[in-house]
């Protein structure tokens, strides 16, 4: 019995269990009430947050007033408080290079800035740096499985890290596997994001567009998830300008 008891509490305190927080560009947060026992069930309650995510973009799994994990570009908060989090996201958001950024480009923007500032001489930072500069565009393509018809659909979501302009398609568009990519590609081409001469047709009816990451140093940053529909639709919902 004695055992159980110890593989419930450490030090003689109860283990803490996972929660979620919302955070918002200015390092506001809402922490969500309901406990998990494992950063999986905490990524499915995130999944199902509706317009939360509009306004709290930032999502992060805790334990107590510790970040307990992160994604890629903000591996680095792993491990460190809530509050510290808090305010380095509202010192970045108050830059005015920051100002116009969206949610998809604000988190590199504080990697490359953070890296560089806490190992300004260290190879790593500037390797980091020299790599953010190189994305130029970032694509979020969210996939939908039909399983009642066994088709495959998407949404993508393109924005230009220089300026932040978005671009987004149809919020249903037919297409497996990588197809998300040649949708990106062609409204880009269609937006002259990337130059015309990659959409001028071969002898065989294909075009070039595959050929522009590898001529230009892989300059996109490519981010696709397995959803279900409402989260297709919704990687394109909040964009009120012409979907292509």
């Amino acid at each position: 019995m004695e055992h159980c008891e110890m593989d419930k509490k450490r030090g003689g305190r109860e283990m803490k269990k996972y929660q979620l927080i919302c955070m918002s560009f200015d390092g506001a947060y809402q922490r969500e009430t309901p406990e998990f026992d494992t950063i999986e069930q905490v990524a499915e309650y995130a999944n199902n947050l509706g317009s939360k995510w509009f306004f709290y973009p930032f999502i992060f799994p805790v334990k107590g007033n510790t970040i307990t994990d992160s994604w890629e570009p903000l591996e680095f908060l792993k491990g460190k408080r809530i509050n510290t989090v808090a305010k380095l996201f509202k010192q970045y958001s108050e830059k005015p290079e920051a100002q116009g950024l969206d949610a998809n480009s604000f988190p590199w923007f504080v990697s490359a800035h953070y890296r560089g500032m806490k190992h300004p001489g260290h190879r790593r930072a500037e390797t980091m740096k020299n790599t953010t500069k190189q994305i130029k565009f970032i694509v979020n393509a969210v996939k939908w499985f039909d399983k009642v018809n066994g088709n495959t659909y998407h949404s993508v979501r393109i924005t230009r890290v220089s300026d932040s302009a978005m671009l987004v398609s149809h919020d249903c568009v037919y297409g497996y596997g990588d197809h998300y990519r040649q949708t990106a590609l062609e409204i880009m081409l269609k937006n002259l994001w990337i130059p015309e001469r990659y959409g001028h047709k071969n002898t065989n009816g294909s075009t070039n567009l595959y050929a522009y990451e590898r001529e230009n140093g892989y300059p996109i940053y490519w981010n696709c998830i397995q959803g279900l529909k409402r989260d297709m639709k919704d990687n394109v919902k909040y964009y009120d300008g012409v979907k292509i």
